[in-house]
């Protein structure tokens, strides 16, 4: 493997770590950037050996594109201690070259009997697809004679075990592995498998926009809704009533909490009406003062979790945070490991119907993953106790301005940093009217409740 960095600034400590696919290297992804991340490609599959040193980093981010699947595979397995959340596969499988569950074997052997620069030119315009011109003025630059060791060296690798995977995301528009072939590998996977109607080279900033968190400019939002945060947030405050209402009361009033994305302290309190002697950790990616006499840690909640010990709470209480974190599985999993036995897991997201206004217009939203999905994730990972809920609540503005407001005033943004401006403008043209002229925003909570087993 070869590694190099596409973004980079001094202090960073968050990296997203992209496997590119085959013949391949860092220049078609010399454009991007992501807010505080730095970002680097992974190319060159001859060798699995990773040669890079990730040491310094709080927070990595794996996204593997088509054969970087493979790649990626045996990185994860190789690091298992490195403080990975969010892994996805776009495009790509851990068969790599299979009938059915990869790339067929009979195009990938005519492709490597094949190959010339022509053929090659031919495999980037497939690649590409609509983009290819754009892709020329970032051709890779291999040396040609290394790409078939590399053909080879993907065809003998297979899949590491144990390795898991949030979202596999297969394009409709993929003509180098069928999209069909991508939900077979797939299917009976951890992975969240999603839909798109996108070209094997997908377009990596609307992608990060979607399935990332930009946690700085997330941090950015909230501090400057600080003032009307209370007064704006009525659905939030909705649906920390109804989770408050879940609470169980067959435990002990002084139980260690841990509570992520406190905010203001409004479902605090609610927590501390059912649980008034309890010991409280709380924390919130921006900093708020003391609520109700105890001190709130300003921290990334998600990496947060890593240093907490485990074994060490009774609960984790968490009301319209978690949809920011770029894993919600790997989330899990850490809550799993700070419960002691019998602990609980009191906590809301979002669901696929939220702001679905706004995908009408053609907004960059953000992916929220479906109740089912997050069902059977807690299933498969050995909770009780489960219920898994959604509702809707519909908000009605008056005008596109008016709802414009309303994001900015909670913070709770779901438009694309990538192009927000762009996304207001559709906002402000295009939103879609009700029949009485004002118009509506969707919000789906899902409300989680599960125990870990004793």
């Amino acid at each position: 493997m070869i590694f190099e960095y596409v973004s980079r600034t001094e202090g960073a400590s968050r990296l997203i770590l992209i496997f590119a696919g085959w013949a391949m290297d860092s220049r078609p992804f010399s454009d991007l950037r992501f807010g505080e991340y730095d970002i680097a490609v992974v190319y060159d599959y001859r060798h699995f050996d990773f040669p890079a040193d990730l040491s310094n980093y709080s927070e990595i981010v794996v996204i593997a594109w088509s054969f970087g699947v493979v790649g990626a595979e045996y990185f994860l397995a190789s690091n298992p201690g490195l403080p990975i959340t969010a892994t996805i596969a776009i495009n790509g499988t851990p068969e790599a070259v299979d009938d059915r569950k990869g790339i067929p074997s009979g195009i990938f052997e005519a492709t490597l009997d094949a190959l010339t620069p022509a053929s090659l030119t031919k495999f980037y315009r497939r690649t590409a697809g609509k983009n290819f011109r754009q892709f020329l003025t970032r051709l890779p630059q291999r040396d040609f004679n290394g790409l078939a060791d590399e053909l080879k060296a993907v065809r003998t690798a297979c899949g590491r075990k144990g390795v898991r995977w949030d979202k596999a995301i297969v394009g409709a528009n993929d003509l180098i592995i069928p999209a069909e072939n991508q939900r077979h590998s797939w299917e009976g996977h951890t992975a969240e498998i999603i839909g798109d109607n996108i070209d094997h080279l997908p377009d990596f900033p609307r992608l990060f926009s979607r399935h990332l968190t930009d946690k700085r400019l997330v941090a950015t939002r909230f501090s400057r809704a600080v003032g009307s945060y209370d007064d704006s947030a009525d659905v939030q405050r909705q649906i920390a009533r109804k989770i408050a209402d879940a609470l169980p009361s067959s435990v002990p009033t002084d139980i260690d909490i841990i509570e992520i994305g406190c905010g203001s302290g409004y479902s605090t309190r609610l927590l501390l009406k059912r649980y008034p002697d309890a010991h409280l950790k709380l924390a919130d990616i921006h900093s708020w003062p003391d609520i109700c006499g105890h001190a709130v840690e300003q921290t990334d909640g998600e990496i947060w979790m890593r240093s907490v010990p485990s074994e060490s709470a009774d609960m984790i209480y968490s009301v319209s945070a978690v949809q920011w974190f770029n894993s919600l599985p790997a989330f899990l999993r850490q809550c799993s490991r700070v419960l002691r036995p019998g602990g609980s897991l009191v906590l809301t997201t979002f669901g696929t119907e939220t702001m679905k206004q706004l995908r009408t217009i053609g907004a960059a939203t953000r992916h929220y993953p479906s109740a089912e999905f997050i069902s059977g994730l807690l299933k498969g990972e050995g909770w009780s106790d489960i219920s898994v809920t959604t509702e809707e609540i519909v908000r009605r503005f008056d005008t596109p301005k008016d709802l414009l407001a309303h994001l900015r005033q909670t913070g709770v943004n779901a438009i694309s940093s990538a192009s927000p401006t762009a996304d207001a403008l559709a906002i402000m043209r295009s939103y879609p009217f009700d029949p009485d002229g004002r118009i509506s925003l969707t919000y789906q909570p899902v409300y989680i409740t599960a125990t870990w087993p004793k």
